[in-house]
């Protein structure tokens, strides 16, 4: 992964990015590609599946158009040539505004579920609207489509009720279920709008989004060519991947919702800046953002929820104002000083289960292999999961449950330090660079805490630092496996290139 910042107009900057990247994939990569016109087809192929994956947006004639730059790709990555991004970008925001018209249309005239359609749905097996007639087809079937999965959510609902109201009914319990079934007409009202409401917010949050964003979209469509995990990050991504990495965010601690077009609060983290101020609640509306004491607040009404957070985070110690509207539509200016926050999903719980034969065991949750390597007191995940065995086994646990199921991965030394809070020093991977040169990394641990029962649980979302754990494990005969036949199967180290 690897992110670059040039004080240029953005023209420039894509520029040098476009250049920047292709070198680092021909210098840097494991397996380079050669940059060449077949490069370039599967380039245009990824681009696309990207950018339109259910050929909803492009028109035939679109394509054709584009089709006449599918071998050129390899030519403009190598000239910084921005001809192709800006002609299919703008195409993009076009036929958005156009569909945008479309689907008003089909849902201001009655919505006849009775029609006997075909949907195809498989993006493999879908064409490219041919007209525009056929584009608009195709979102009525797409609309009635999702019309049709609103109405049978209803339905599921509504049929889970009737069985836990006649349970009750049956066992003379005390009936506070509220079971009201909708009649067809209803239903079909209902699931509608909720529908209509979705697809405006839809192109609403489509019509937001800069096209600098679309831009790292095509960057990934060149470097995801020569494998999934090679990505090329904005620095707005960059900063999302450091917060996920560490676990910790510099802010106020609100979770920050958007809800038809505008910003509200959602959770406050207790303990955190905006818990602290008892100014603010969950459902707040957010109107304005002062970032800096000198500049003048930014009306965040219509703000995309990533762009409003950007505001509020900032440096530590440092003030930030929001205006925010209440539930009993008083205004409300509220200053707080920013904070470390840390995001607590990121790192691992555990809990005692108490068994029916009166045995205890640990279950430890790690949700990722977080490290934070800018700060040598950050938590890391190693060092929670040593906290988390010393307050397990105060409570005389018998055994440990290690769960990495959906854990998809981090620092790769965290394997090694967290395989020395199991057992002593050895060897855990094997990792070979592009020239074939093999280092093989070891746990350095020589005083495991924990030497009793273990077992890892996995799934099909468990990969990368998650694998290499507990296979180390199991071939040591450290651990139990259990869970689904097999995991994710990444088997690549990313290096971070800034």
């Amino acid at each position: 992964m690897f992110c670059f910042n040039s004080p240029k107009n953005d023209d420039e900057k894509m520029q040098t990015i476009m250049v920047s990247v292709k070198n680092t994939l021909s210098y840097l990569h494991y397996s380079p590609k050669p940059i060449n016109d077949a490069y370039s087809k599967d380039v245009y192929k990824h681009y696309f599946e990207l950018v339109d994956p259910g050929k909803r947006y492009f028109l035939q004639s679109d394509m054709d158009e584009f089709g006449k730059h599918e071998t050129k790709l390899d030519d403009y990555i190598n000239q910084g040539d921005l001809q192709f991004y800006k002609l299919t970008i703008d195409r993009l925001y076009q036929r958005v505004d156009e569909i945008d018209k479309i689907t008003q249309d089909i849902f201001s005239k009655p919505i006849n579920l009775q029609e006997d359609e075909t949907l195809t749905l498989e993006p493999k097996l879908k064409k490219v609207p041919v007209n525009k007639q056929e584009q608009y087809n195709e979102w009525k079937k797409f609309i009635k489509y999702n019309i049709l999965q609103e109405i049978e959510s209803m339905n599921s609902k509504e049929e889970a009720q009737k069985e836990k109201k006649d349970s009750v009914q049956k066992y003379n319990l005390k009936d506070t279920i509220k079971y009201q079934p909708l009649n067809p007409d209803q239903k079909l009202k209902k699931a509608t709008d909720e529908v209509k409401d979705l697809v405006k917010e839809t192109f609403t949050r489509f019509k937001k989004r800069k096209k600098m964003d679309w831009f790292t979209v095509y960057m990934n469509a060149y470097t995801e060519v020569f494998d999934p995990h090679t990505n090329y990050y904005s620095p707005k991504d960059k900063d999302d991947f450091d917060t996920q990495f560490k676990g910790k965010v510099i802010g106020i601690g609100a979770i920050i919702q958007e809800k038809k077009g505008n910003l509200y609060l959602g959770a406050l983290t207790i303990g955190a800046p905006a818990w602290k101020s008892k100014q603010l609640s969950e459902g707040d509306k957010i109107l304005k953002v002062k970032s800096k004491p000198k500049e003048d607040a930014v009306n965040v009404v219509g703000m995309l929820s990533d762009e409003a957070v950007r505001l509020i985070r900032g440096e530590k110690g440092t003030p930030v104002t929001l205006t925010v509207q209440k539930k009993d539509g008083t205004i409300k200016d509220v200053t707080m000083i920013r904070e470390e926050v840390a995001i607590e999903d990121t790192f691992a719980r555990s809990i005692v289960v108490n068994s029916q034969n009166g045995k205890k065991y640990g279950f430890i949750n790690l949700p990722s292999f977080n490290a934070d390597f800018e700060d040598e007191k950050g938590r890391n995940a190693s060092d929670d999961i040593k906290n988390e065995i010393i307050k397990l086994k105060a409570q005389g646990i018998e055994g440990i449950v290690l769960d990495l199921r959906n854990n998809g991965g981090g620092s790769l030394t965290e394997v090694g330090d967290i395989m020395g809070l199991f057992m002593n020093a050895g060897p855990y991977v094997q990792v070979k660079d592009g020239n074939g040169k093999i280092q093989t990394l070891k746990n350095k641990q020589e005083t495991p805490i924990w030497t009793g029962p273990l077992v890892i649980m996995q799934n099909e979302l468990s990969a990368s630092a998650s694998e290499i754990l507990a296979g180390a494990m199991q071939d040591y005969g450290r651990a139990i496996i259990v869970g689904s036949p097999q995991s994710f199967g990444k088997g690549t180290v990313q290096t971070l290139l800034i």
